[in-house]
This record gives structure tokens, sequence and C-alpha cells, in this order.
């Protein structure tokens, strides 16, 4: 699967030699919804389901044919009071390549990528009254987004992002709202 994504990637490079564009930074926030295979679970033999909020930021290249490279971290963690509910957090690097559709100041990109990722789970402290388990997961995995961009001028718009993962530990599915800058 690397090699895949690596020759895709020099493909790819070979076709935008020359290509003017510019450069995009976009930071957003937004949520995760995790369905967790039974062998990652903090429970007990069980599936596990779980919400976490993100903050995602990415960089990147626009080409003026519309392929966009982008590359970037998301870290997500699971809302914890006290420690007291079990906790999933996330903590990835992606490189993602899409093609920008263009209608006027309305933009929708789909996109593909590859994201090496960290899982740390935590046991919560309500009702447990043995030792608080503690794992520590990592991957990589290939992913699916899309993202949808109004912009308001040249260089600055709003966007709005779903993304969908199927990792090893189980399947992610992710929203973020933010804003792109292009300079």
């Amino acid at each position: 699967m690397k090699l895949f994504i690596f020759v895709s990637f020099l493909i790819l490079a070979c076709n935008v030699y020359g290509q003017e564009g510019h450069f995009t930074f976009s930071p957003s926030l937004g949520w995760s919804s995790l369905h967790i295979n039974e062998q990652y679970s903090l429970r007990n033999n069980t599936n596990d389901r779980a919400k976490t909020a993100n903050l995602t930021l990415l960089g990147g290249y626009e080409f003026d044919n519309g392929l966009l490279l982008e590359g970037g971290h998301v870290f997500s963690a699971s809302p914890n009071l006290f420690g007291l509910v079990d906790d999933y957090d996330i903590d990835e690097n992606l490189l993602q390549v899409g093609y920008v559709f263009k209608a006027g100041n309305y933009r929708l990109i789909p996109k593909v990528g590859y994201t090496k990722w960290k899982l740390d789970t935590t046991e919560g402290r309500f009702l447990n009254f043995d030792e608080r388990k503690n794992n520590d997961y990592k991957g990589d995995d290939p992913f699916w987004a899309f993202s949808a961009e109004r912009f308001f001028t040249n260089k600055l718009g709003l966007f709005l992002s779903v993304r969908q993962t199927n990792y090893r530990f189980g399947q992610v599915y992710s929203g973020d709202f933010g804003i792109k800058i292009a300079f």
C-alpha cells in the first residue's frame, strides 16, 4: 500500500511540473464518531463507540489545473470530565490529494489520502475499582474525504469537510468546519 501511495504521488508530480498555483493554510474544528472494534475497546469483549472533538491544521498547494496536494496534523480527543469515562484520543499526520471543481466562488473537492496515526485509550474511573487500563496503538491507513468551500475574496474562504477512514482499530467518520487562506 505504501508503494502504491508513493507511485501515485510521483505520477501526480510529473503531471503538475511547470504548473502555477498558490499555497493554502486551513485550520478547522470538528467532531469524529469512532466505532472501535472489540479487540481495541476498553469494554470487555464488545465493540465501543465514542465521540471526539477535532483540531485540524492543513497546509498545501493548489495548482491552477485544479490539483490540490495537502499535508497536516489532526488531533482528536474525547471530552472527559476528570477522567471519569473511557477516553479515546487519536493523533494523526496525513497527506492527501484532491481535485478542485470550481463554480464561481463555490468549490467541491473530492480527496484521497494516507494517514499515520496513534490511538491512545484510557479507561475511566467511574465504577472502575481495578487498575485503569491504558493502551497505545499505532498504524497507517488510507482514507477518503470531501470538502465544499465558499470563497469570499480571492484569498479567504470557509469550508465544510467530511472524512471516512477504515482504521485497523475500527471506522471513524469526521466532520470539520474551518477557514481556508490562500497566499
